[in-house]
């Protein structure tokens, strides 16, 4: 069996997660990523003090999305800040899809001591079409009516119409967004990217892709 080196605990995207208070969600069984870090925690901590884990014990990482409104920065910075006091050393973001929101996620970050406890994985996902922009702007929150949303899928739309195949839609953004990620996140707190493809010819054509975009990085 492989050793694992990262156990990335979630909440999930269970509708009774989504509808009840979070103050509910242990009396009713709903999953925590919090909990759920503690409770990982505490059984490899028990594993290594056994012997039945072998050192390097695996890294318990969360997640954190910079896209929230900014009325819920200040608590998704809380959130996450639970999480890394609970075990998570790392946070995997979800990637940026609103610009302006994600910097200010990034300009609050660094004001609170979150930076300095733990490092971030910066989610990249893949946009080959509109599709699968507001795929992702389901997941991250950001609705289709915001500027954000209408910016995003305009260039993505634009890129289509210059080469059908959806590759030079994903370069143009992968690119676009590393800069900004460059411009938003300290040097000293960006552990990597988490490239995002979703379906399988998004998988298929990455290797490429990562080539042609990263090449001179």
């Amino acid at each position: 069996v492989t050793r694992s080196e990262a156990l990335l605990m979630v909440s999930g995207g269970s509708l009774a997660r989504k509808m009840l208070p979070r103050s509910l969600h242990t009396a009713m069984g709903v999953s925590d990523a919090v909990e759920n870090l503690a409770r990982a925690k505490t059984m490899i901590e028990g594993s290594v003090r056994a012997g039945n884990i072998q050192r390097p014990s695996p890294e318990l990482w969360a997640v954190a999305n910079p896209n929230v409104a900014e009325s819920k920065i200040d608590d998704e910075i809380a959130r996450a800040e639970q999480k890394v006091r609970a075990g998570a050393c790392c946070l995997v973001t979800q990637p940026c899809i609103d610009e302006d929101r994600f910097r200010v996620f990034w300009d609050e970050a660094k004001r609170s001591k979150i930076l300095a406890r733990a490092e971030f994985l910066c989610g990249l996902a893949l946009f080959p079409s509109t599709t699968s922009v507001q795929f992702w702007m389901h997941l991250c929150g950001v609705k289709r009516s915001s500027a954000a949303a209408t910016q995003l899928l305009g260039r993505v739309q634009a890129a289509r119409t210059k080469n059908s195949s959806g590759e030079l839609a994903v370069v143009d953004e992968w690119e676009r967004a590393l800069t900004h990620i460059e411009d938003c996140v300290p040097a000293e707190a960006l552990r990597g990217l988490h490239v995002m493809p979703v379906v399988r010819s998004g998988w298929r054509r990455l290797p490429r892709l990562l080539r042609g975009s990263f090449g001179n990085r």
